[in-house]
């Protein structure tokens, strides 16, 4: 099912941890709202702007899928309100002779997204230092948006 021009359901609600453990993941009619505005405020703007694809790495998730990945209780991902998305990587490989993260690309698209878009949250993600993602969020009510950036860097 296609919610906007680049994006599709199947992308949002792709969860390794449901299909694993055979867990329904897919939202109600609300939620498919939820994640039309999400694409039409937010990434469809920012994928347009950057001319690049965006891979979303966690979507939708239902209550017991965010539960059993360690998401928070209150999550926006539960109400199709948030998507994690993957961001470029370097074109020259570190020392590590790995391609990670290119820091100052995703700056770029931070920078871009606070001045142009109404978003509820922008948080810079990582786990190890090298590999980043962006958790993006609009809220169903657009008055509600916080237009917070948020960066999660390990110490």
């Amino acid at each position: 099912m296609k919610l906007t021009k680049h994006f599709a359901l199947e992308e949002f609600t792709r969860s390794a941890t449901a299909d694993k453990l055979h867990i329904c993941n897919l939202p109600s009619f609300n939620e498919i709202d939820n994640l039309v505005q999400l694409c039409e405020e937010v990434l469809e703007p920012l994928r347009e702007q950057f001319q690049t694809p965006l891979v979303i790495t966690s979507g939708y998730r239902s209550p017991l899928v965010n539960k059993l990945v360690g998401g928070v209780a209150n999550s926006q991902h539960q109400k199709g309100e948030a998507a994690d998305i993957r961001l470029p990587k370097s074109s020259h490989p570190s020392a590590d002779g790995i391609c990670h993260t290119d820091l100052e690309k995703a700056r770029q698209w931070i920078d871009w997204l606070v001045q142009n878009v109404n978003f509820d949250q922008c948080i810079l993600e990582t786990a190890n230092q090298k590999d980043y993602w962006l958790h993006l969020s609009c809220k169903s009510d657009l008055t509600q948006n916080r237009h917070q950036v948020i960066h999660l860097l390990p110490h």
